[in-house]
């Protein structure tokens, strides 16, 4: 084993690699500077047809469906899991999500993401309210209903962006 270590480091050391070329600029052209800079990032749009109110419904090639209610103040119970320390004011609104697909669907994969004003608002969960994960499997013409809630600044817009799986392109609902 002694030999086998002294044997590897020598032949990794008679490898060689090809010596760098250096590219000398003829009097006509300048040597090209390094990019420092990032190229721009541009925010991905959606199409006209992915901006909702609330209470409006939304669909997607294959017949899905999602309708989230206009928002309603709610006061959280004793049983709220997860509350927004910030906010003084509460929303909630139902979620229709429609299987108008050939495949039985989980309800499980809705992810949501808000804003209030211009901070993110939190969700909240509240059992005593009816407010939970939805867990369904929602078979081909059938539906799931559930309810969301968020803390929010009073008197701010509210915006939510929903995304059904990943696959999917997103929909934001606005007032």
């Amino acid at each position: 084993m002694r030999l086998l270590v002294p044997t590897v480091l020598l032949a990794l050391a008679a490898c060689t690699c090809p010596a760098p070329t250096t590219v000398t600029p003829t009097n006509t052209e300048a040597a090209p500077l390094p990019s420092v800079v990032a190229p721009t990032e541009v925010a991905p749009t959606l199409p006209p047809s992915a901006g909702k109110k609330f209470g409006e419904s939304f669909s997607w090639d294959d017949g899905v469906t999602v309708t989230i209610s206009k928002p309603r103040t709610y006061k959280p119970t004793e049983d709220v899991m997860f509350q927004d320390k910030v906010s003084q004011t509460f929303i909630v609104m139902d979620v229709v999500l429609k299987n108008g697909s050939k495949e039985a669907l989980p309800s499980d994969q809705f992810f949501l993401r808000a804003k209030t004003g211009s901070r993110e608002a939190m969700q909240v969960m509240d059992r005593g309210a009816g407010v939970t994960q939805p867990k369904d499997i929602v078979q081909p013409g059938k539906e799931a209903t559930w309810k969301i809630a968020f803390g929010v600044d009073s008197g701010q817009p509210f915006v939510l962006d929903a995304h059904y799986q990943f696959n999917r392109q997103g929909i934001t609902f606005t007032e």
